[in-house]
């Protein structure tokens, strides 16, 4: 367990402070932690009186220390994993890598479960913790220990786990709507798709929708010197960004603007983020299959996020089910149309034919279509851009989604006060 220097003092101790303890469930920089980060960014913190706590150091913890947000890490741990593929020859060449198994990861993360919830419990204990908020499913721990130590806990929810590609357990999933709701004083879901998907057309009304939010100011004034040495100047650019998998639908991508490659020939596609080794050489077989070498450029991850969507034309997003889609929200920040797949989030984000396009799930044929409407017709282009900016504006601010978090933290506070009065 590992204790970073700000953390060594105690939460504030102020009466109209409440003292919030933060479940984190990865020390990397993906959506789920870039969505959390933007909260702590924001929250204000003469109200709220943070600490966190994460399984391991990384950039995330790099980013609280620049906040000077107090964490703890190796106190918690997750019980569902990414998918890893072992072949049995591989398995007789590299025998140590069962031990990254994830059904093994999960069985030892489940067996720690009472020893963390102690370490999580004497946690609150010193530091007078009032309120346990839970970023993603992913994590158990924090809520068992919120009902041991008899303080509200905030579930706030941001991806399916039952039939989501990118994730795998060696059990049944389908106890775990239900272990939320009675584990939690409130739960936050970032879309109603995905609220409907764990509890049902009529959640219960412990249940928010909360959208997550983007910073509208950091698509200001982006860097039009961007360098990407592979792409020639005059390019016209489509882009996807995530963590490339099969979730996002990276093969529809290509498949999709596999068939523009004649017709547009100066067309290039940027495929943004991190990936397995596996799956990088099946990306890598499409794209030499549909011949799209030097056309399709697999940038892995960027911190540049906001200059790269500056210099896109149009931006995709192809997932088979996607909660919500931040990256979706961030390319209509920068002022970009996007052509995105009806896999439950985008349908909430873009209005049809206004600010953007849906397509149904794997169409790689209205996928092209879409894109080439809007490179054919510049103004059109230009016009859906300004409309994805305004809406994102409007509808998806940041501030706005703080504000919310933050009354729910209020809100969840004062009715645990009122019962325990009664």
């Amino acid at each position: 367990m590992d204790i970073n220097p700000t953390s060594s003092k105690h939460l504030s101790s102020d009466s109209d402070t409440v003292r919030v303890l933060i479940i984190a469930h990865d020390s990397q920089l993906y959506g789920a932690q870039m969505s959390l980060l933007d909260i702590l960014r924001k929250i204000d913190r003469s109200r709220f009186a943070l600490m966190v706590l994460v399984p391991s150091t990384g950039p995330f913890t790099d980013a609280l220390d620049k906040l000077g947000i107090p964490y703890i890490s190796g106190v918690i741990r997750r019980w569902i994993f990414e998918p890893r593929s072992l072949a049995f020859r591989d398995f007789l060449c590299r025998p140590w890598r069962v031990l990254k198994h994830p059904y093994l990861l999960a069985f030892l993360s489940l067996a720690g479960i009472p020893l963390r919830v102690l370490l999580i419990s004497l946690v609150v204990r010193r530091q007078g913790v009032q309120l346990i908020y839970t970023n993603t499913a992913t994590v158990l721990d924090g809520a068992i220990a919120a009902r041991l130590c008899h303080i509200p806990h905030i579930w706030h929810l941001r991806e399916r786990i039952a039939d989501n590609r990118d994730l795998t357990s060696p059990c049944s999933v389908e106890w775990l709507p239900e272990f939320i709701l009675r584990r939690s004083s409130m739960v936050i879901a970032n879309s109603n798709a995905l609220a409907s998907q764990l509890f049902g057309i009529n959640p219960p009304a412990k249940v928010n929708v909360v959208h997550n939010g983007v910073d509208i100011e950091r698509f200001f004034n982006l860097k039009s010197t961007l360098n990407l040495p592979d792409v020639p100047a005059d390019s016209r650019l489509t882009a996807i960004c995530g963590i490339v998998s099969p979730q996002k639908g990276v093969v529809t991508y290509i498949r999709a603007v596999a068939k523009l490659r004649h017709e547009y020939p100066n067309l290039h596609h940027l495929i943004i983020g991190n990936t397995s080794n596996t799956y990088r050489l099946l990306v890598e077989q499409e794209i030499l299959k549909h011949e799209l070498e030097g056309r399709v450029h697999l940038l892995g991850y960027r911190t540049d996020i906001p200059d790269l969507l500056g210099k896109v034309d149009v931006y995709i997003s192809a997932s088979v089910y996607e909660s919500f889609g931040r990256t979706i929200i961030e390319a209509m920040a920068a002022g970009k149309p996007v052509v995105a797949t009806r896999s439950g989030g985008p349908q909430e984000i873009i209005e049809d034919g206004i600010s953007g396009f849906l397509v149904d799930v794997g169409d790689a044929a209205a996928m092209a279509s879409q894109i080439a409407k809007l490179l054919d017709d510049p103004e059109r282009m230009k016009t859906m851009g300004q409309a994805a900016r305004l809406r994102a504006a409007i509808f998806f601010d940041l501030g706005q989604t703080v504000m919310r978090i933050e009354h729910i933290f209020s809100d969840t506070i004062k009715n645990s006060r009122c019962s325990d009065a009664e």
